[in-house]
C-alpha cells in the first residue's frame, strides 16, 4: 500500500489522539467542590505525578466511586503512554526524518520477508456463549458510516486502530490505514455520490482517498495544514461533493474544491455540523466557548453563519454546558434536536434535550425535569449516566455522546451516552431499551456510544465495544465488526506448552478477552467487565487463568460457565506503563509463583490460595523475573512515584536478602524516574537485560540510553542501545530461552530484536500495523512463535531463529509423605512441537523411567531422590538433572498443632480439603468466637447447600505424637439445628496408617449436634456460649504418627462451624543427650550405627520384654516407618529407656519412655526427630537413662520439667550424676559403661552370674572364635556381631571396665 505524502510528517506535532474531552473538562475546575486531584488533572499542562499522588491520597481516606472524573483519569493516563510525537525539542525537530526513516524501513522489511506478523484476534467475540461478560465487546470504534450510493460499502473510524472498510455491509472489515501512523479517528465522511472518495481526520490532519482507501493523502492548503487540528466532524454538501465542511478545534472550515483549499468560516472550537434536510443552503453548527456551547446557522450554503440564541441554554458559572450533539430528520425538515450535556442545578450529565421547530431560530426545553440539569429523580432522568432508570448523577458525556432522529418519524429520538435511550414523543420522555450491562437482551449494545446513524430502518451504532447494527429500527441489534482488530490490551497472558492456544488479557473498555483453543465462535469471548488490566495463564494448568475478576477454571465448552477459584492476592495492575507487576512462576514448582502487591513481594506455594510475604521494598513492585536456571535468583523492579527514582533489585537466596543493582544516573544519562522491564537468560541467572519503559510515549529523550545488559547479575552494566532505537519508547522485553542471547523489545509502535551474534537492534515489524502499542511479548515455544498483545489485538510471528531446546521441569511438590506419595511432573522446557520427545529418569520412584510429557511418579520409601529429564526436538537435545529433587519425609509435624482459621485460608499449610462434588464445601468466615470476640472459623453452609449425604472433609497433615505423652485433641464446634429431621452431622476421625483406615473419635448429628437453639437461619454464632469445646484423650496413640479428618455430613439443615483445632502434648518434654560406650568412636566423637546398618534394631522397644519397669504411659513404643533409613549424625544407634524418678524417693519410677539414641548422642522419639515426652505433671524429677547392656545413670539433682522442652546433656562432665563414677570418661566425653550382659546392674568378669560366660555360650560355648549376628544382650559394642575373641570382641571391654587386671573386681550401676 502506498503511504501518505511524507512532506506532511513534519507537521504532525503534539496531538492527543483521543483528547476530545480535554476542552470540556478544563472548565470543570470552576466547580470548587471537586477533589484536589480532579482540579490538578483539569489544570493546564497537568503534572501526572502530582495528580497520581493527590488521587492516591484522596482515595486513601475516601471510598472509591466510579464517576466522570475517575473514568477520565483512566483515559488520560492511557493517553500519556500512547502519545508518539516527542516533547523534547531536539527530538521533535528530528521527528519528521525519524518517522520517514521508520516508515521506509517498515515498508522495506515487509517487502523482503516471507514470514510476517499476522493477527490472531480478537476480531469479534462469541456473543452466544454463556461465558460472555455482562457487557461484552472487543473493539473501540468512534464512528461508522454507510455509503449513500452503495449500502454495502461502509467505513469506520476506531479509537486506536485507524480506519476500516467493509464491502459487504459490515459483515467483514479490512484495515485501510494499516501502514499509516494513524490511531484515533473520530470523524470520517463518505462521498454521497462516489463511495471511493472518503475523508477522515487524524493526527492533526485531514486525509482523503479517491480509490476506496488503497491510498491516502493529506489534503488542504498550507495555511490549513500549518495548524494541528482535532477534527470532530466532517460533512459533505448533499448535492455538491466538492463542498466540504469540517469542525475542528481551530475553527469551522469550508472547502469548495474537494479539500484542495479551505476557508476558515469561523474561528474557535467547533463540534458538530448538520444540513437542513431538503435545503442544503441551510447549515447548522455547534461551537464551544468558555463554559457553554452555541448554535449557529447559515442560510447561504455555509458562506456565513449567525448565532441563534432564542431559547438556547446559557449556563451561569459554576454551571457549564460544554458539549452538544444536534440531529435532524428529513420527514420534518424544520425540526432540529439538540442533546446538551454539562452540569447545572446540583446535577451533572444531561443538561437538557432541546427542540427547535423553526430551523433553529428558537429552542424549547423538552427533557428532563423542569429545567437544565438538576439532581436525578423519578421526574428528572439523567440520560448520560449508567443507570437505565436515569437515577444516577454524572456520566461520561464529555466522551460518549451521540444523537439521531428516525428519518421516518421525527418524534422518535435516539439519545446515546453510556446507554441508548429512545423517545417516541419528540424528546419529552425517554426509556432505555437495554442497559449497557444487559448483554442477554436482543437489543444489547455496549456501553459508551459515540455514533448513531439511521439509514432508513437500519441503525448503525459505534461505541467502546464495537459496531452494532439493526434492521428493525432498534428492536434488535447484532454485531457488525468481524475483522476489526481493535482490542486494546492492558494485560496479556498466554499458556504454556499444552495451553499455547489459551490466551487471556484485560482490555480497555472490554473487560477481559479470552481465547481457549477453538472453543469460542470467532475464536474469542469477552468475559468479566470494566477495563481489565491483568491477564495471566498458568504455564502448566492450561485450564487456569488469572484476570482482574479472579482465578478462572476454564470449562472448555462455550455452553458451560467457567469456574472461579481462590486467588487471594492480585498483582499490581495499572493503566500506567511500567507500574504493573508481573506474575512470575517458579520454573520447578508448579504451584509456586511470585507477584508484587503494593510495596511487597509475595509468594504462593498453593497456586494462589494463600500467600507469604517475601519482602517489603517500601516501593511498589513491578517487573519480576525468577531465573529459569536457578529459581533462588530473583530480580524485581520497584516504582515509588511518578518522578521518583526507579530501582532494580537482585536476590540470590529466594528473596531473603536483596541487593540494589540499579544502573547509576551517569550510566542512564539521567531521567532516573523512568521505570524498567527485565529479562533473564535461560542458562545463566547472572545474565540479564534491562529496558527502560517510560510512562510517557513521547518523553523523555533517552536516545542512546534505552537498553542494558549485565553478565554479573547487575553488579555492572553495559549499554547495548544502538541508534536504531532512537525515537523509540519501549514497553517490554522478552528473551528467547535456549537462544544465543535473542532478545525482543516491544515499543509504542513496533518490535525490535538482537542477539549476541548480531548485537545491533533491528526493526522486526513486518506485517504489523505501522502504529501499534506492544503491551506484552510472550514466546510460544511449542509452535515456534512470538506473540504480541497490543492495543490492536494479538499478533504472532514465527521466531527469527529457531533455538535448540533448553530442558527444565516442574513438579507439584518436592516433599512427599505417606499421605501424598505421588508427584506430578511436567516438562517445563523451551521445546519445539516439531518432533518432541521426553526421556525421564526417576531412581527410587515408580515408574523409574517415562517418555510422557507429564508423568505421575510414586515414592514409597523415605529418602532423597534425583530426577533427570532429556528433551529432544527437531533443533537438538538438552538434559536437566536435579540431585535430591524429591524428599520422602517419614516424619510428621510435632505437637502442639494449632489451626484456628485466623490466617483466612481454608486449608492451613499441609492440610487438604476433600470436596468430592466440587461444589460448596468448608469455607473460612468471620464469626463471633468461643471467647465471645470476633474471630474466624470454618463453616459448612448446609442452609444453602442442598446435597444430602454429601461429605466434605478437612484433613490434617501427618502429625507425629512420637514426642508427645498424654496427647489430646481439642476443638470447638457451633451449630443450631434446623429441625430433628435435618440430620447434618460432624464426624471426627483418626488414622494411624496414613488414611488407609479410620477410627471414629466423635460423631453427632441433627439436634444432638446443636450447641444452641437461639438465632435465625441461616445461622451464625453470636455469643461464646453457643460454642461447644471437645477434649478427646489421644494417649492411646502416643508415639505414633496420626492423621485427623473433620467431616461435615450434609442434610440441608443449617450452618455448621468449626474452630480452635489443637493437638497438644500433655506431658513434660526433654531434649536429652547421652553416649553409649560400646559403639562410641573416640576418633569421630560419634557412635557407630552397626545395628542399624545390619537391619537389627527391633521395631518395638525391647525393655518391656526384658523386665524393665514401665510407668506412666511408657512401654510398647514402636519405630515409625523410615526412621532406620536416616543416615549421618542422626542415624539411629539403639533403643534407650528414659525414666523420671521421684525426687524424695529416687527409687520410685514415675514415668518412662523408650526412645532412640542417635550417633551424635541425641535421644529422640519414635519418629527419629522429636524430643521425647513423658506422661507426668510439670515439676521436678530425677532423670535416669537405662540401656539393655550398659549401666544406667541418673542425675544427682532434680531437674524441673514442663511442657516446654528442657535440655539435659549427660555427655558433659558438668552434668553431675548420682553415685560415684557412674559414667566412663573417654577423652572428656562421658559415656555409659558397657558390658552388663546379665542385666543385673553390675559388671562381673568371673564368678557366678558374670557377664563374660554368656558371650561364649551365645557363640556355641565350645569354639571361642565363632561369632553370631543378631540383636543380642551379649553384643556389648553394639556392632550386631557377638564375638568372644579377636578384634572388636565383646568380652575384653568387660575386663577393662572392672579395672583391667583383677578379674574378680566388679563395677556397680549407680542407681538407687
Amino acid at each position: 500500500m502506498k503511504r501518505i505524502s511524507l512532506v506532511s510528517v513534519l507537521l504532525v506535532l503534539s496531538v492527543l489522539s483521543q483528547a476530545q474531552g480535554l476542552i470540556q473538562h478544563a472548565t470543570q475546575t470552576r466547580q470548587n467542590n471537586l477533589p484536589a486531584w480532579v482540579q490538578l488533572m483539569y489544570a493546564p499542562d497537568p503534572d501526572p505525578g502530582a495528580v497520581q499522588a493527590a488521587y492516591d491520597a484522596y482515595y486513601a481516606t475516601h471510598p472509591f466511586e466510579k464517576n466522570t472524573h475517575t473514568q477520565y483519569f483512566k483515559r488520560w493516563k492511557r493517553e500519556l503512554g500512547h502519545d508518539l510525537v516527542p516533547k523534547d525539542p531536539t527530538q521533535r525537530a528530528a521527528y519528521g526524518q525519524n518517522l520517514r526513516d521508520y516508515l521506509d524501513a517498515t515498508e522495506a522489511l515487509a517487502a523482503s520477508r516471507a514470514a510476517n506478523w499476522s493477527c490472531i484476534g480478537p476480531i469479534d467475540w462469541d456473543h452466544g456463549s454463556v461465558v460472555k461478560s455482562y457487557a461484552p465487546g472487543s473493539a473501540h470504534v468512534y464512528t461508522v458510516e454507510q455509503a449513500a450510493s452503495n449500502g454495502n460499502i461502509c467505513f469506520a473510524g476506531s479509537a486506536n486502530a485507524g480506519v476500516w472498510k467493509s464491502t459487504d455491509k459490515g459483515l467483514n472489515w479490512t484495515n485501510v490505514t494499516k501502514n499509516m501512523m494513524v490511531g484515533s479517528v473520530i470523524a470520517l465522511e463518505i462521498d454521497p455520490i462516489d463511495p471511493s472518495i472518503v475523508w477522515f481526520g487524524a493526527e492533526g490532519k485531514l486525509y482523503k482517498t479517491t480509490n476506496g482507501g488503497t491510498t491516502w493523502n493529506i489534503v488542504g492548503d498550507a495555511t490549513f495544514n500549518g495548524l494541528s487540528h482535532s477534527i470532530r466532524d466532517i460533512v459533505l454538501h448533499p448535492t455538491n461533493n466538492l463542498k466540504l465542511f469540517l469542525c475542528s478545534n481551530q475553527g469551522l472550515y469550508r472547502s469548495d474544491n474537494g479539500g484542495t483549499t479551505f476557508t476558515q468560516v469561523q474561528s474557535g472550537i467547533w463540534q458538530e455540523i448538520e444540513f437542513k434536510p431538503g435545503d442544503p443552503a441551510t447549515v447548522y453548527a455547534v461551537k464551544q466557548t468558555s463554559n457553554l456551547t452555541q448554535f449557529w446557522r447559515s442560510t447561504d450554503n455555509g458562506s456565513s453563519f449567525t448565532q441563534m440564541t432564542t431559547g438556547w441554554p446559557v449556563p451561569v458559572s459554576p454551571d457549564e454546558q460544554e458539549r452538544t450533539e444536534i440531529a435532524v430528520s428529513p420527514v420534518a425538515p424544520n425540526i432540529v434536536y439538540a442533546l446538551c450535556t454539562g452540569a447545572a442545578d446540583g446535577g451533572s450529565g444531561l443538561y437538557g434535550i432541546y427542540k427547535s421547530t423553526d430551523s433553529g431560530s428558537s429552542w424549547t426545553f423538552q427533557c428532563c425535569g423542569t429545567g437544565p440539569g438538576g439532581v436525578p429523580s423519578p421526574t428528572n432522568f439523567n440520560l448520560m449516566a449508567w443507570d437505565d432508570g436515569g437515577q444516577d448523577d454524572g456520566g461520561q458525556y464529555y466522551y460518549d455522546l451521540a444523537l439521531a432522529v428516525d428519518p421516518t418519524d421525527a418524534n422518535k429520538v435516539n439519545v446515546c451516552g453510556v446507554n441508548r435511550w429512545v423517545s417516541t414523543d419528540g424528546g419529552v420522555t425517554f426509556t432505555c431499551p437495554s442497559k449497557w450491562s444487559h448483554s442477554s437482551k436482543v437489543n444489547y449494545v455496549h456501553a459508551d456510544i459515540h455514533d448513531v446513524r439511521f439509514y432508513g430502518s437500519e441503525i448503525w451504532l459505534a461505541g467502546d465495544g464495537g459496531i452494532f447494527y439493526s434492521t428493525d429500527a432498534g428492536a434488535t441489534f447484532n454485531r457488525r465488526m468481524f475483522g476489526i482488530a481493535g482490542t486494546d490490551f492492558w494485560g496479556f497472558g498466554v499458556g504454556g506448552w499444552t495451553g499455547s492456544q489459551v490466551m487471556l488479557g484485560g482490555a480497555y473498555h472490554n473487560g477481559t478477552m479470552l481465547k481457549d483453543n477453538n472453543v469460542y465462535t470467532n475464536g474469542w469471548v469477552c468475559t468479566d467487565g470494566g477495563d481489565g488490566v491483568r491477564g495471566f495463564v498458568h504455564p502448566q494448568y492450561d485450564r487456569r487463568a488469572l484476570s482482574d475478576y479472579g482465578y478462572k477454571t476454564l470449562s472448555g465448552d462455550r455452553n458451560v460457565a467457567n469456574g472461579n477459584t481462590a486467588w487471594s492476592k492480585q498483582p499490581n495492575g495499572s493503566y500506567i506503563t511500567g507500574e504493573s507487576s508481573e506474575l512470575a512462576w517458579h520454573p520447578n514448582l508448579v504451584n509456586t509463583a511470585y507477584l508484587g502487591n503494593g510495596t511487597e513481594l509475595w509468594r504462593t506455594d498453593d497456586n494462589g490460595t494463600s500467600f507469604v510475604q517475601v519482602h517489603d521494598f517500601g516501593e511498589k513492585v513491578t517487573s519480576i523475573e525468577v531465573a529459569y536456571s536457578d529459581p533462588n535468583t530473583i530480580y524485581a523492579c520497584t516504582y515509588l512515584g511518578w518522578w521518583d527514582l526507579k530501582k532494580v533489585w537482585r536476590s540470590t537466596d529466594a528473596g531473603t536478602t536483596w541487593t540494589n543493582i540499579t544502573p547509576s544516573s551517569a550510566q542512564l544519562n539521567g531521567n532516573t524516574w523512568v521505570p524498567y522491564d527485565i529479562a533473564v537468560s535461560g542458562t545463566d541467572p547472572q545474565t540479564i537485560w534491562l529496558v527502560r519503559t517510560s510512562q510517557y510515549g513521547d518523553y523523555p529523550n533517552h536516545d542512546g540510553y534505552v537498553a542494558y545488559k549485565s553478565t554479573n547479575g547487575g553488579t555492572s552494566w553495559t549499554n547495548i542501545t544502538t541508534t536504531s532505537l532512537n525515537g523509540e519508547w519501549p514497553t517490554n522485553i522478552t528473551h528467547q530461552l535456549g537462544s544465543n542471547g535473542e532478545v525482543y523489545i516491544g515499543t509504542r509502535r513496533a518490535v525490535f530484536r538482537r542477539n549476541d551474534a548480531a548485537p545491533t537492534w533491528t526493526l522486526w515489524n513486518a506485517g504489523l500495523p505501522a502504529r501499534i502499542f506492544s503491551t506484552r511479548l510472550l514466546i510460544n515455544y511449542k509452535e515456534g512463535k512470538i506473540r504480541n498483545g497490543t492495543d490492536r489485538s494479538v499478533w504472532e510471528s514465527s521466531l527469527e531463529t529457531p533455538a535448540a531446546p533448553l530442558a527444565n521441569f516442574a513438579a507439584d511438590k518436592r516433599t512427599v509423605t505417606c499421605l501424598a506419595p505421588v508427584v506430578q511432573f511436567w516438562d517445563n522446557s523451551a521445546l519445539s512441537g516439531n518432533s518432541p520427545t521426553w526421556s525421564w529418569s526417576f531412581p527410587g520412584g515408580s515408574p523409574s523411567t517415562s517418555t510422557s510429557r507429564s508423568p505421575l511418579v510414586t515414592y514409597n520409601t523415605p529418602g532423597q531422590y534425583t530426577v533427570s529429564l532429556t528433551v529432544t526436538d527437531a533443533n537438538g537435545s538438552s538434559t536437566k538433572t536435579f540431585p535430591a529433587f524429591i524428599t520422602f519425609s517419614s516424619s510428621g509435624i510435632s505437637t502442639p498443632v494449632s489451626a484456628n482459621a485466623e490466617d483466612q485460608v481454608v486449608t492451613p499449610a499441609g492440610w487438604t480439603l476433600e470436596n468430592p462434588d466440587a461444589l460448596d464445601t468448608w469455607s473460612n468466615v468471620s464469626v463471633t468466637g468461643a471467647d465471645g470476640n470476633a474471630t474466624r472459623a470454618w463453616r459448612m453452609d448446609y442452609y444453602y447447600y442442598n446435597a444430602p449425604g454429601q461429605v466434605d472433609r478437612l484433613v490434617t497433615p501427618v502429625i507425629t505424637l512420637a514426642g508427645s505423652a498424654g496427647s489430646r485433641l481439642r476443638f470447638h464446634h457451633a451449630y443450631k439445628g434446623y429441625g430433628a429431621t435435618y440430620t447434618d452431622g460432624l464426624r471426627v476421625e483418626i488414622s494411624t496408617n496414613c488414611g488407609a483406615n479410620w477410627t471414629q473419635l466423635y460423631y453427632a448429628e441433627a439436634l444432638a449436634l446443636g450447641t444452641t437453639t437461639t438465632g435465625t437461619s441461616p445461622w451464625a454464632p453470636t455469643a461464646a456460649n453457643q460454642w461447644l469445646l471437645h477434649d478427646i484423650d489421644l494417649s492411646a496413640y502416643d508415639g505414633q504418627q496420626v492423621v485427623f479428618r473433620f467431616t461435615g455430613v450434609n442434610d440441608y439443615g443449617d450452618r455448621l462451624y468449626l474452630d480452635n483445632i489443637n493437638v497438644v502434648n500433655n506431658g513434660v518434654r526433654l531434649a536429652l543427650k547421652v553416649m553409649l560406650e560400646g559403639p562410641y568412636d573416640n576418633l569421630t566423637g560419634r557412635m557407630r550405627d552397626g545395628l542399624r546398618t545390619a537391619g537389627l534394631i527391633p521395631n518395638t522397644e525391647p525393655f518391656t520384654a526384658l523386665g524393665f519397669t514401665q510407668a506412666g504411659d511408657g512401654g510398647g513404643e514402636t519405630l515409625l516407618n523410615g526412621v532406620t533409613n536416616i543416615t549421618g549424625d542422626n542415624a539411629i544407634v539403639d533403643w534407650v529407656l528414659v525414666e523420671l524418678r521421684n525426687t524424695s524417693t529416687p527409687s520410685t519410677i514415675v514415668a518412662t519412655r523408650a526412645a532412640l539414641v542417635q550417633r551424635d548422642g541425641d535421644v529422640v522419639a519414635e519418629d527419629g526427630v522429636s524430643p521425647i515426652a513423658l506422661l507426668a505433671p510439670a515439676g521436678s524429677y530425677q532423670v535416669a537413662v537405662r540401656h539393655r547392656n550398659h549401666l544406667g545413670v541418673m542425675t544427682s539433682v532434680p531437674l524441673t520439667l514442663s511442657g516446654s522442652t528442657v535440655s539435659l546433656d549427660l555427655t558433659l562432665n558438668s552434668a553431675v550424676t548420682y553415685g560415684t563414677n557412674a559414667r566412663k570418661d573417654i577423652s572428656g566425653v562421658q559415656t555409659l559403661w558397657t558390658g552388663n550382659v546379665a542385666r543385673d546392674g553390675q559388671l562381673l568378669y568371673t564368678g557366678a552370674g558374670n557377664d563374660r560366660d554368656p558371650i561364649l555360650q551365645a557363640i556355641g560355648g565350645v569354639v571361642p572364635t565363632n561369632s553370631i549376628v543378631g540383636y543380642r544382650m551379649e553384643d556389648t559394642n553394639l556392632d550386631g556381631v557377638v564375638k568372644y575373641t579377636g578384634s572388636d570382641n565383646d568380652r575384653d571391654i568387660i575386663l577393662q571396665n572392672i579395672g583391667g587386671t583383677v578379674p574378680t573386681n566388679t563395677r556397680l550401676q549407680q542407681l538407687p
